[in-house]
């Protein structure tokens, strides 16, 4: 019997690398052959620079898969199993037979015992497919946000990235609409206020502040009085709102809050200029409106 050992990719000259895509998977790439009735020797191969398998055809089994220099054991193909498995050569598998998998942190191998060739032993092809890493540029890029809009024909609203793909917009429970929508300087986070029912008006006020970032919700503000309107602060990592009551006056609670925790950084107020019919009501607010931080004055209040 020829003892044809190994192959490695598809440039080989050995009789197995003329069958076409020996294990069958679009796109993978073949990593080894091995004549597991001829082959007893040791086979490393480099997968790519930082992952290095060993193939071994031992005594007691067709197959043996090894990380290197690990050496743990990724596959090992029972003996009893084998013969079994076999194909004759130039056999179409039926549309359910696949080939063995093994997936890895890096990507996934395939095993295949595809074919007895005459004369020539019996064949196990192993396959590799990397593992779907998208470029980091790539990714970024489709999480940047430009803004929301809305289609014209369905009334759908949609959040659109930068490379012009959409996401639906989340709903929350007893949403009725979004105003004030808005994106962070950096494009990775958009926010908009919910307006939902209220018990004593006859339409939607806004009672809660989203922030979506990453294909999700990341954050949602509530407060005891209305959200009116909202501003990116600290670089887009905090946000800016105020609050106040529906009628009778108009006062402004300002706050500062962190993203990621929620957490209060901040507090400044704009009093009643009526100040329940107090002289001076008017003086005071405006004194405060001069007085107030950076980013106060950064948050849209009117």
């Amino acid at each position: 019997m020829l003892a044809l050992t190994l192959a490695l990719a598809l440039t080989s000259a050995t009789p197995q690398a003329s069958l076409e895509s020996p294990c069958g998977i679009p796109r993978s790439r073949q990593l080894i052959a091995l004549d597991v009735y001829s082959d007893r020797a040791s086979h490393t191969v480099q997968v790519d620079p930082a992952f290095a398998l060993e193939f071994s055809r031992p005594e007691h089994g067709p197959v043996v898969i090894r990380r290197v220099p690990q050496g743990d054991v990724l596959y090992e193909m029972p003996e009893r199993a084998f013969d079994g498995m076999l194909t004759p050569t130039g056999t179409r598998r039926a549309p359910n037979e696949r080939p063995l998998t093994v997936k890895t942190e890096r990507g996934t191998l395939y095993i295949d015992p595809s074919s007895t060739l005459e004369k020539m032993g019996a064949w196990v092809f192993v396959c590799w497919m990397p593992k779907d890493r998208a470029d980091p540029d790539t990714e970024r890029h489709r999480e940047l946000y430009s803004g929301i809009e809305t289609d014209a024909a369905t009334g759908e609203i949609f959040i659109r990235r930068t490379d012009g793909s959409t996401i639906p917009v989340p709903t929350l429970r007893n949403q009725v609409e979004i105003e004030k929508t808005y994106v962070s300087a950096d494009g990775k986070r958009i926010g908009w206020l919910v307006d939902e029912p209220n018990c004593c008006t006859s339409y939607p006020v806004p009672l809660h502040l989203v922030i979506f970032k990453g294909r999700r919700i990341e954050k949602t503000f509530e407060e005891d009085q209305c959200i009116f309107d909202w501003a990116f602060a600290k670089k887009g990592t905090a946000v800016s709102y105020w609050t106040s009551v529906l009628h009778g006056s108009d006062y402004q609670n300002f706050l500062l809050r962190d993203i990621a925790s929620g957490k209060r950084l901040a507090r400044y107020f704009y009093p009643d200029s009526f100040d329940g019919g107090n002289e001076g009501g008017e003086a005071r607010r405006e004194a405060a409106i001069a007085a107030a931080p950076r980013w106060v004055k950064d948050t849209p209040s009117h």
